[in-house]
């Protein structure tokens, strides 16, 4: 988060969160505690006065920079007799709260900051029994071992005893998937 000085007075500006007229959005404006002024950022004074104020009178160089990008700020005139100070290089805009209010028609309400966003969730974690040891391990430690879902441990030892169902040589087609799918798992 950055933070700003006032053009005008030095000081640090606080964050100050505005309700616009249309509901939903709450938007993040900066505010000098000591003169009040307002900036706000690219289009931000369009949403937080609800409508689109372009295109706006330049008129002459005012007497501030603009303490984002550094740059001389100019006067413009937002329907012809409110006057602004806006940079020409980030679009920002600095005002008074009364001069938001001549344009918007109503004055800006402070809103609660929103909430944060959610933290992100955790992605499920897919596990699997083992055959042969009853653990459970997540998926990336399977193995096909002789038509039997096992952990990368169990693959490793010996297998004592075939299960009853698994008879080697009686079909030929079995005994082909079994050898695919025991390469394609190990």
């Amino acid at each position: 988060m950055r933070v700003l000085d006032c053009p005008e007075c030095a000081v640090k500006m606080q964050p100050f969160f505005a309700a616009p007229p249309d509901k939903g959005l709450v938007v993040e404006l900066d505010r000098c505690p000591k003169c009040t002024r307002l900036w706000f950022d690219v289009r931000e004074l369009e949403r937080a006065a609800g409508r689109s104020f372009l295109p706006r009178l330049r008129g002459a160089d005012a007497t501030h920079a603009c303490h984002v990008c550094k740059t001389p700020l100019h006067t413009s005139l937002i329907r012809g007799d409110v006057p602004i100070e806006e940079c020409a290089t980030c679009s920002g805009a600095l005002l008074d709260a009364h001069d938001f209010e001549l344009i918007s028609g109503k004055r800006l309400q402070e809103a609660k900051a929103p909430p944060p966003p959610p933290a992100p969730k955790k992605p499920k974690l897919v596990e699997f029994s083992c055959a042969r040891c009853g653990q459970r391990k997540p998926m990336g430690e399977a193995v096909n071992l002789k038509g039997a879902t096992v952990c990368r441990a169990c693959s490793a030892r010996p297998w004592p005893d075939q299960p009853a169902w698994y008879n080697k040589g009686t079909d030929p087609l079995a005994d082909l998937l079994d050898d695919l799918f025991g390469n394609l798992f190990r």
